[in-house]
């Protein structure tokens, strides 16, 4: 399977990387070439050369891309991977968020759901630094189908050194990550902290647990079954007092950030359904005073 991971950064790089460690033929599409990935894991170390090639460079069409991107990067990704996109090529998304996928069928139809569960980050030198136990990755059909191609995608992945789910409902599985990643990173970018002393503040928990039904409250209205706010936020705790969204490590780099991929659309959402949402509101207006900064 000739494989194009979009990007070499925290999630493509770690993914690629896992990938290319187990023999798969991969090429990553990036900005900058380079020659080597440096993956430091708590699963192994990689130092590997790589392929790389720049938008407009040509070659023949991929079996699969494995789409990692921001959100805000998304319309022009989309339009570099044309001449690397043929019929029989399958995208799979690991973006946060649910509606990235009407972008993607604008453009191509043949893309599964996906999600990765990792926390990984690039340091200064541009190496993948990963740091949790889970480095999954759960996809499938939007309509539940065990087709052909997952399958296959499948047994591709069972090679590699992460753990991968087939899931017979990826819809569902992609709208819990969405309202656990929107609440985690909208309470820790709205109070600009770490998990830990949110929680132990005066009204963290409390403040926390309201965001997170809001967030509930609107992702009931897609039809699908999500983890309860009181789970989210025992998942939220376990993972240490130190745990920040990616959201906020942005901000903190002074970088981009997916204010209006993750909490707008849920706005958007909510004034559709006639959800009152203050707590979102209030995020989303912290992250929208921050980009007026870039």
């Amino acid at each position: 399977m000739r494989i194009l991971v979009v990007g070499k950064g925290a999630i493509g790089g770690y993914y690629g990387g896992r990938l290319l460690e187990a023999g798969e033929d991969v090429t990553f599409l990036v900005r900058k070439k380079t020659e080597y990935l440096e993956v430091e894991s708590i699963h192994g170390n990689l130092n590997l050369p790589i392929k790389t090639i720049q938008a407009g460079e040509k070659t023949n069409p991929f079996d699969l891309v494995l789409l990692t991107t921001k959100a805000y990067h998304l319309n022009q990704v989309l339009t570099d991977l044309k001449p690397y996109i043929s019929q029989q090529t399958t995208i799979l998304p690991l973006l946060n968020g649910y509606f990235h996928l009407k972008q993607i069928a604008e453009k191509f139809p043949n893309y599964l759901g996906g999600v990765c569960f990792i926390e990984s980050t690039l340091d200064s030198e541009g190496r993948v630094i990963q740091t949790s136990q889970r480095h999954d990755i759960v996809f499938g059909e939007i309509n539940g189908e065990i087709s052909p191609r997952v399958n296959q995608l499948a047994e591709t992945f069972s090679k590699a050194k992460f753990k991968s789910i087939l899931s017979h409902d990826i819809k569902t599985a992609m709208w819990n990550k969405y309202v656990f990643i929107a609440g985690l990173s909208g309470i820790t970018t709205l109070m600009y902290s770490s998990i830990g002393p949110i929680l132990e503040s005066p009204f963290g928990w409390e403040t926390y647990g309201r965001l997170l039904n809001e967030i509930s409250e609107i992702a009931k209205t897609q039809g699908v079954e999500i983890f309860s706010p009181e789970k989210n936020m025992e998942i939220s705790s376990s993972m240490g007092p130190a745990m920040k969204a990616s959201m906020l490590r942005d901000m903190e780099k002074g970088l981009p950030i997916e204010a209006n991929h993750i909490q707008g659309e849920l706005l958007r959402l909510a004034e559709q359904n006639g959800i009152e949402t203050p707590l979102l509101k209030a995020v989303y207006s912290r992250l929208k005073i921050y980009e007026q900064t870039l």
